[in-house]
């Protein structure tokens, strides 16, 4: 016994052909919708890229201000810190 694919991904028959007038109308009504969702989503666009370096100004900002413990750590300040206090334990 032969299935069709269809049967096993969607449980549904395959829609009936449609004409070229029907789809063409069809296709008219969507293109101001689409047209509108594609202007809201470059605001939205410009408004995240706003947000994001608006965002990174803010934080160049409050790094200085964060206590020694609180701000990110660049890469070997420990082990520098180790030597330093050892040079000074030295002294």
């Amino acid at each position: 016994m032969s299935y069709s694919k269809w049967s096993f991904r969607r449980m549904k028959p395959p829609k009936e052909p449609r004409s070229r007038q029907e789809i063409k109308a069809e296709l008219e009504e969507l293109m101001p919708k689409i047209c509108e969702a594609e202007g809201e989503l470059e605001e939205l666009e410009a408004k995240v890229e706003d947000l994001y370096h608006t965002r990174r100004e803010l934080q160049k900002e409050l790094d200085p201000l964060l206590r020694p413990w609180e701000r990110p750590r660049p890469k070997y300040e420990h082990k520098i810190l180790q030597c330093l206090e050892g040079v000074v334990c030295k002294l």
